[in-house]
C-alpha cells in the first residue's frame, strides 16, 4: 500500500485525523508532509495534528484529535465523556482528556488537560473508536465539575439506561479517591438513591424540597399491593401515597379517566393519597413541605393509637 493510501486508510478510522508522528511512521518524509499541506491534500488541525481535506469540522474529529495528542495512555473524559456517552445534549466548546500525573501534557486552545491519579484499562473504554472513559468513571470525575442540580440528572440517567449501578460508582469511587473534589458532593446523591432512582425532572424537584424541608426520605416508584402499577412516592409504614402531576404523563385524555380509578384502587388498600403538580413543587413549596408534614404528623399520630403501634 503507498504511504498516501495508508495515511488516508488510517485517518478514516480516526474521524479524519492523524499525528506526525503517525505520519512518519507510515513512510513520510518532513519535506513531504509540507508539500501535502501546501497543496492542500491535508490541513493542519493544531501543531503536530492533521486532517484530510475535506474532513467535516464535528465534535467526535476533535475529540479524536485531542485524544491523539495526548498520548496512548490517555482518555476523553468529563464533560467531553458524558457528551460521548448520551450523558448530556449540548455539544461542548472544549474537549476534557485525562491523562497520568507526572506526564507532560498541558491543557491548550479548545482542549482541557486533567492530571489524575489512577486511570487503568478498567476505566476506558471505546465510545464510537474513541478511547474514553467508562460511563462510570465519567460520572465520577463530572462529580469535581458539576454542580448538584446538574450531577444529578447524569447519574439518573446513566443509571436508569444501565450505563452503571450505585454499586459501581460507590467501587469507583474508593478505587480514583474519595477525598477527590466534588466526591462529598456525588457520595450525597448516591446516598439518596438508594432507595430509588428518581426518573423524570419533577420527581428530582419533590426530592430537592423534601431535603430543603428536613423532611423524612420516601420511598420511590413503590408497587401497590393490588396491582402492578406504581406510585411515585410512600411513607409505606404510616400509608401515604404521594403522585407528581406532570404534563406529560397526566395531561392526555386517558391519563384522566384512569388517574382517579388508580387514586381509589389505592384507596382500598389502605393509603392515603396526596398529589402535587409543577406549579405547587416550582412555586409553592411552603404548601407542599407543609402539607406532606402534617400528614406524617398525623399518620404516626393515628399508628401509636393503634392496637398495633401500643
Amino acid at each position: 500500500m503507498q504511504p498516501d493510501q495508508g495515511i488516508a486508510a488510517l485517518a478514516a478510522g480516526q474521524h479524519g485525523v492523524f499525528t506526525r508522528a503517525q505520519a512518519l511512521a507510515s513512510g513520510f518524509t518532513d519535506k513531504a508532509i509540507a508539500i501535502r499541506i501546501s497543496k492542500g491534500t491535508w490541513t493542519r488541525v493544531r501543531k503536530g495534528l492533521y486532517a484530510v481535506a475535506g474532513t467535516p469540522q464535528t465534535f467526535l474529529k476533535h475529540a479524536m484529535g485531542a485524544r491523539l495528542l495526548t498520548g496512548s495512555a490517555s482518555a476523553v473524559s468529563h464533560r467531553a465523556a458524558a457528551y460521548l456517552h448520551g450523558l448530556t445534549r449540548e455539544e461542548p466548546n472544549l474537549v476534557d482528556v485525562s491523562v497520568l500525573h507526572g506526564t507532560h501534557y498541558q491543557s491548550r486552545a479548545g482542549l482541557i488537560v486533567h492530571q489524575v491519579a489512577a486511570l487503568g484499562s478498567r476505566d476506558v473504554r471505546s465510545v464510537l473508536g474513541i478511547p474514553t472513559t467508562t460511563a462510570t468513571r465519567t460520572v465520577v470525575d463530572l462529580g469535581g465539575v458539576l454542580g448538584p442540580i446538574e450531577l444529578e440528572q447524569v447519574h439518573d440517567d446513566a443509571v436508569l439506561r444501565g450505563l452503571t449501578s450505585i454499586a459501581a460508582l460507590r467501587a469507583c469511587i474508593e478505587r480514583v479517591g474519595p477525598t477527590r473534589a466534588g466526591m462529598g458532593r456525588l457520595q450525597r446523591i448516591l446516598d439518596d438513591r438508594e432507595f430509588g432512582v428518581p426518573e423524570s425532572e419533577l420527581e428530582r424537584l419533590f426530592l430537592r424540597l423534601v431535603a430543603r424541608y428536613g423532611l423524612p426520605l420516601p420511598e420511590r416508584q413503590v408497587p401497590k399491593q393490588s396491582g402492578h402499577s406504581r406510585v411515585d412516592f410512600a411513607y409505606s409504614q404510616l400509608g401515604i401515597f404521594i403522585e407528581l402531576d406532570g404534563r406529560k404523563w397526566h395531561g392526555s385524555a386517558r391519563a384522566f379517566r384512569t388517574d382517579p380509578r388508580r387514586q381509589n384502587s389505592l384507596v382500598l388498600d389502605g393509603m392515603v393519597p396526596f398529589r402535587f403538580t409543577w406549579h405547587d413543587l416550582a412555586n409553592e413549596p411552603d404548601y407542599v413541605a407543609e402539607t406532606v408534614r402534617q400528614a406524617l404528623v398525623m399518620r404516626s399520630s393515628e399508628s401509636i393509637l393503634s392496637p398495633g403501634g401500643r
